[in-house]
Formats: structure tokens, sequence, C-alpha cells
């Protein structure tokens, strides 16, 4: 078994979107806000709330070598659903001429900006989750809410698949548990 590569600060970045004034709309900056919460200082994720910032962006990605986008996506499941799409699949998923996310006009020109500049992280993925509601209301759906956790449990599988750990995180949050 491989031991994990041990992660600098801000090593990984986790970019939320979504607009929280908009019920589930709002669910990556929600998402971001819940795991920045709960995971200790020196954990070596840099959590971003990028709203609806679009090619504001750009730096955050083209910096980072790994990036973590959390938005809401319908993809067609029971509400509160994750998701993950890593790579060329959420590469795919974002240039889909099928929008699943009133974000993923923004997110397109976004990567291909990112592209241009040959700034495209080797780890990247889009965590979606499926929203129940989405309107002019500021709190999240019952759905939406219990599905945080799972978020958190997803960010965990993506960084060990990438083979990643994070410094000074508790087993069950995001966590560097060798394999």
């Amino acid at each position: 078994m491989t031991q994990p590569l041990l992660l600098e600060k801000h090593f990984v970045r986790v970019i939320g979107i979504g607009n929280t004034l908009a019920g589930d709309d709002g669910l990556g900056v929600h998402a971001v806000r819940y795991l920045e919460a709960s995971m200790a200082q020196d954990s070596g994720i840099d959590f971003v709330d990028g709203g609806t910032l679009g090619l504001y962006l750009l730096d955050d990605i083209v910096e980072a070598p790994a990036v973590i986008l959390i938005d809401a996506l319908r993809f067609q499941s029971e509400p509160g659903s994750v998701c993950v799409f890593e790579g060329d699949a959420m590469d795919n998923l974002i240039q889909n001429p099928c929008r699943r996310t009133s974000h993923e006009v923004g997110l397109s020109d976004l990567l291909a900006a990112v592209r241009l500049l040959d700034g495209l992280p080797a780890h990247r993925a889009i965590i979606g989750i499926e929203p129940s509601r989405c309107g002019w209301c500021g709190d999240l759906s019952k759905e939406a809410a219990a599905a945080l956790p799972v978020v958190a449990q997803k960010i965990e599988e993506v960084l060990m698949r990438w083979d990643l750990a994070v410094v000074g995180s508790e087993p069950g949050t995001v966590s560097g548990q060798a394999r």
C-alpha cells in the first residue's frame, strides 16, 4: 500500500458555486461554508465562495494543482442526491449543450479560458447535488441540507482516488488516512 501524498497548505482548492438568495441554487456556497466550518484550519484545502463570479475565478483555478467545484446540478435523480464527475467527465459535463446547472455557461467559459492559459489542473472534479427547489428564498431545502455531509464524504473519496491526503483532518470528515 502506498502512503498518500500529504498536502501542503492550499494544495487543493474547493470552490462553491451558486446564488445563496435562490434556494438550492446556492448549494455550492453552502457546502463550502459547511466544509470550512467542519475542517481543521491546516487541512491543506483552500475554500472559495465562488458565488456567481464566473470568469473572476480564473486565477483560483489556474493557480491550484487540484480543484473541486461544488454546484447544484440537475442529473435526473432524487433531490439531495450527490454525483461526482472527475477529469474529462467533468469537462464533458460542463461543455455539454444540455445544461444541468444555471452556472454551466459561466463554467464553460471559465474552463475555456483556463485551457487558453494552459492552466487546467490535472486533478479536477465537480460535485453536483440535485436541487429540490431553486427560487427566491435564502434557505436550502431539507434534502439539500441533508446532502452536505455526503459532499464531505465524496471529497474524501476523490482525494483518496487522487492519492492525496489532507493534513490535520479528522477521520470521517475529509481525511488523510493511509490506504
